[in-house]
C-alpha cells in the first residue's frame, strides 16, 4: 500500500537497463550456462519458479544466450520493485511520481557491462571525475549535465523537467511514460511492456 504520510511528497525513481550485469559478469562460468540447467539456476537466483518468465524472455530476446536471458530476468526483478513502488505512489495521493531508465552503456570490460547497476550515480551528481565506470565516453559529460539538471529541478520543485530534456510526464498505469537517459534522451511509454506484464502478480525487488 502507498504510505499515506508520503501522499504529498513527489517521487523520482528508476533503474539502469542492465542492473545485474555488474554482478553476473563476476560469477565464474556464468556465461557458460546451458539451456538444460537454466530453469534450475533461475529458480535459485530469482527466488522462485521462473518458468513463465523464461518463456517470455526467450520470446522477446531471440538469439540471446541463457546467461543473457537470466541476467535480464534478474535485472527486471530489480526493476519491477521500482515499478510497483511507482504504481502505488501514483495511486496513493496527489503528488506525482517520475520514472526513468538509464540506458547509456559503458565500454568498460569491452562493453560486457552494458548499462549496469550504479552507472547512473555519477551522472546524477555530475561528478564523472570520481569514477571510471562510465568508460570516459565523449558523450558522457553532456548527459551528466542533462541528468543532474533533472535531479536539481526535482529537488527544487518536485518536477524534474528542464529545457535540456524532452517533456517528461508523470508516471501512471495508463501510458507508463518513462524517461530513457541515453545519448539521445527520450520518453518511452511502457518500455519492454511484454516483459513487464510477465511480472504481474510478482512484487519484485531484492
Amino acid at each position: 500500500m502507498a504510505a499515506p504520510t508520503a501522499a504529498a511528497v513527489p517521487l523520482l525513481i528508476g533503474t539502469c537497463r542492465d542492473e545485474m550485469k555488474l554482478f553476473t559478469v563476476a560469477i565464474p562460468g556464468f556465461q557458460l550456462l546451458s539451456e538444460a540447467v537454466l530453469p534450475t539456476v533461475a529458480q535459485t537466483m530469482n527466488g522462485g519458479d521462473s518458468t513463465v518468465l523464461l518463456e517470455v524472455y526467450g520470446r522477446t530476446r531471440p538469439g540471446t544466450s541463457p546467461a543473457e536471458r537470466l541476467t535480464a530476468l534478474m535485472t527486471d526483478r530489480f526493476r519491477v520493485g521500482s515499478i510497483r513502488l511507482a504504481e502505488r505512489k501514483a495511486a496513493g495521493g496527489p503528488a506525482p511520481v517520475f520514472m526513468y531508465r538509464f540506458d547509456f552503456t559503458t565500454p568498460v570490460m569491452d562493453g560486457k557491462l552494458g548499462a549496469p547497476h550504479a552507472l547512473d550515480i555519477a551522472f546524477c551528481f555530475d561528478n564523472l571525475d570520481r569514477t571510471g565506470l562510465h568508460g570516459h565516453r565523449p558523450e558522457a559529460p553532456a548527459l551528466a549535465e542533462r541528468v543532474s539538471e533533472a535531479w536539481l529541478a526535482f529537488a527544487r520543485t518536485g518536477d524534474p523537467n528542464h529545457a535540456g530534456l524532452p517533456a517528461w510526464p508523470a508516471y501512471g498505469t495508463g501510458c507508463r511514460p518513462t524517461m530513457i537517459f541515453d545519448v539521445d534522451c527520450r520518453v518511452a511509454d511502457d518500455p519492454d511492456a511484454e516483459e513487464r506484464k510477465a511480472w504481474d502478480g510478482r512484487l519484485g525487488g531484492l
